[in-house]
């Protein structure tokens, strides 16, 4: 009896979040039909710009959008959200969001959402490239210095 008991705790605790496949679906729809491209429009307007003095930019223009629309979501992507959604929310925790997601803050936070990551994610990609060298400086430094050393390794 006490094992019983101590397996349903367990399931329980290892599950705590665990919203069902329904709702976290209904979120991924949700952020979808908000924020229906999660490729950034930023992205896809410099690409367009990059190709802008090209013969016949007109006429790509259409099927580059759609082309990067296309990569920016891959076969695979709405499930492992939805693994994701079901490992970090509760059902209480998806329907807070999808209320919110109705209100005028939220639709306009949902809309916004993938430029702000991709600014962030440029910025944060550009701060790393501009510091590279120091950064590789810094490793060769560290590897220098426990170099002939013998450590404890983690088994």
């Amino acid at each position: 009896m006490k094992i019983a008991f101590f397996l349903i705790a367990s399931c329980i605790a290892a599950n705590a979040y665990a919203a069902s496949a329904d709702k976290a679906e209904a979120l991924y729809d949700r952020m979808h039909r908000l924020a229906p491209s999660m490729a950034s429009h930023t992205i896809i307007d410099d690409a367009l710009k990059a190709l802008s003095g090209q013969p016949c930019f007109n006429e790509m223009s259409g099927e580059i959008k759609t082309m990067i629309l296309d990569y920016s979501n891959p076969p695979g992507a709405k499930k492992l959200a939805i693994n994701s959604f079901m490992s970090r929310f509760t059902n209480d925790d998806i329907d807070a969001i999808l209320a919110f997601s109705e209100t005028q803050p939220g639709k306009k936070m949902f809309a916004t959402m993938p430029e702000v990551a991709a600014e962030a994610s440029v910025f944060a990609m550009n701060h790393f490239q501009a510091n590279q060298q120091e950064i590789n400086k810094r490793i060769f430094d560290l590897l220098e210095r426990y170099k002939g050393k013998t450590c404890n390794s983690p088994s």
